[in-house]
C-alpha cells in the first residue's frame, strides 16, 4: 500500500520495453500528471522504466490497475494493482 496525502503525488515506475510495442495502461481515479520512459541504456531500442507521476484528487482507497498491453491486440501480457490510500 502507498500512503499519501490529497494534491499530492504519487509515482510509479514499471519496467518497459516500448520497442516490442508493449505499453503500460493505467486505470483508476488518480490524475496522470506525467507519463515518461527512461531507457536503462545508450543502446537503441533498450528496454527501461516507464514512470508516471499520478495526483491524488481525493481522499480515501484508490486502486490503480496497471496492464501492460499493445493497443491493437486484445491480449494482456501482465497486471499490477497498486493500492493508494489518501487522506
Amino acid at each position: 500500500m502507498i500512503t499519501a496525502s490529497v494534491g499530492g503525488t504519487v509515482n510509479l515506475a514499471l519496467p518497459e520495453n516500448p520497442t516490442t510495442g508493449y505499453r503500460w495502461r493505467l486505470t483508476g481515479p488518480l490524475e496522470v500528471v506525467s507519463d515518461e520512459f527512461f531507457p536503462s541504456g545508450t543502446t537503441p531500442g533498450a528496454a527501461g522504466e516507464r514512470v508516471f507521476v499520478l495526483r491524488v484528487v481525493r481522499a480515501g482507497r484508490h486502486e490503480v490497475l496497471a496492464e501492460l498491453t499493445r493497443p491493437w491486440e486484445a491480449r494482456v501480457k501482465d497486471v499490477r494493482t497498486f493500492v493508494v490510500e489518501a487522506s
